[in-house]
């Protein structure tokens, strides 16, 4: 879908491209694209307009996430930091001020810790 279409409650096929970044350790007002190539799980977290957030992640980890594996890929090169989510459940239930931001995860050990990209905000309508 491109930037200028607005996204329709129980809208299914809705597409989301982004760019996972975190900040530049070099330039910290700025930040940098995150090589997702050997990353445990990419996901993306929403927030509803009421604020409350949920996560769509690639692999089973957290009880919170609902696992999508056939709705999120990485967009070669991995080197690039790009995703691209594809709703195909309608789950834009509510009209309003949605955001999104991808994440990634990273195990070290016994440790896993998730790392998430900027916020996009995105207006759903009837």
């Amino acid at each position: 879908m491109s930037s200028e279409e607005i996204w329709r409650i129980g809208q299914v096929g809705t597409k989301i491209t982004l760019i996972i970044d975190e900040p530049d350790p070099n330039d910290p007002p700025n930040n940098i694209v995150v090589d997702l190539t050997n990353k445990d799980a990419i996901g993306i977290e929403f927030k509803r307009p009421n604020k409350t957030t949920f996560k769509w992640i690639d692999k089973v980890g957290d009880p919170d996430v609902v696992v999508a594996p056939d709705t999120l890929a990485v967009v070669a090169p991995a080197t690039n930091g790009e995703i691209l989510f594809t709703d195909n459940t309608g789950m834009f239930n509510v009209k309003g001020l949605w955001a999104y931001r991808g994440i990634y995860r990273e195990v070290v050990g016994s440790v896993t810790e998730n790392y998430p990209g900027s916020w996009t905000e995105r207006r759903v309508g009837e």
